[in-house]
């Protein structure tokens, strides 16, 4: 009786580790799946927004000195100053 218990133990061992295994691979190939297709994506998106990105360039570009520097204070401060750089 004592071998049947550790049949079955080791059956249901098995099946969580091979469960277990098939839910990682699956998980690793759809993310594998979804990393390809972001460059492809990002590439359009990147696309659509150069023109809105010219439009706030030539915007700012208009404003006054005191409306920039209260802009440029607003972005340091809120960490985004990388947006000023570009």
């Amino acid at each position: 009786m004592s071998d049947k218990k550790f049949g079955r133990r080791r059956f249901l061992k098995y099946l969580g580790v091979s469960s277990a295994g098939i839910a990682f691979a699956s998980a690793a190939a759809i993310t594998k799946e979804k990393i390809k297709s972001v460059p492809i994506d990002a590439k359009e998106e990147i696309e659509k927004l150069k023109p809105e990105i010219e439009k706030l360039k030539e915007t700012y570009k208009q404003l006054d000195s005191r409306t920039k520097l209260i802009l440029r204070l607003l972005m340091v401060t809120s960490g985004l100053d990388i947006f000023l750089s570009i």
